[in-house]
């Protein structure tokens, strides 16, 4: 009797009528607005994260002349004599700096102040060189390019050093 009853009460909660709750259709204008608010959001969110942990941030970037024939197969770079970065450069490295890609070598908060910057860097024909600059950090944010040239103007030096401040303050 009792698995009777067990059994009619199964019966009873599956039969039971289940309420169809009908939504509104979703329109495609819609899920595009909303994408576009979250993509904007997203961008927002990114720059403020950007600000609050690298308030300081100083990225120094390496490439080589448009069209370049030289070829170069490690750099190392130094701040106040201290290496930061030894970067070996690959075939396919080589062929985008050479297509005038830039590579990075330096991504890091660097407070304001005077450096002295030491770039040495090995050509694929065994040739080491170096070349020294002086840096005058009076910015937050500073990107900082290197460029090996492939004909420096007379008594120039090969490497140039181009700064562009104030990247999205």
């Amino acid at each position: 009797m009792i698995r009777l009853l067990g059994a009619l009460l199964v019966i009873c909660m599956v039969c039971q009528p289940v309420g169809v709750v009908y939504a509104e259709p979703i329109v495609l204008s819609d899920i595009e607005e909303a994408k576009s608010d979250l993509l904007f959001l997203d961008r927002q969110l990114s720059q403020l994260e950007a600000k609050l942990l690298f308030p300081m941030r100083t990225t120094v970037l390496f490439g080589l002349s448009a069209k370049s024939t030289k070829a170069v197969s490690s750099l190392q770079l130094s701040f106040n004599g201290k290496p930061t970065t030894r970067r070996s450069l690959s075939a396919i490295d080589l062929l985008s700096l050479q297509k005038g890609a830039m590579v990075t070598l330096f991504d890091a908060n660097l407070p304001r102040g005077v450096y002295d910057l030491q770039l040495n860097y090995t050509l694929s024909d065994g040739g080491e060189m170096q070349q020294k600059f002086k840096l005058n950090k009076t910015i937050d944010k500073q990107i900082i390019g290197l460029k090996l040239l492939d004909n420096p103007p007379p008594r120039s030096p090969p490497v140039r050093l181009t700064i562009w401040s104030g990247a999205d303050e």
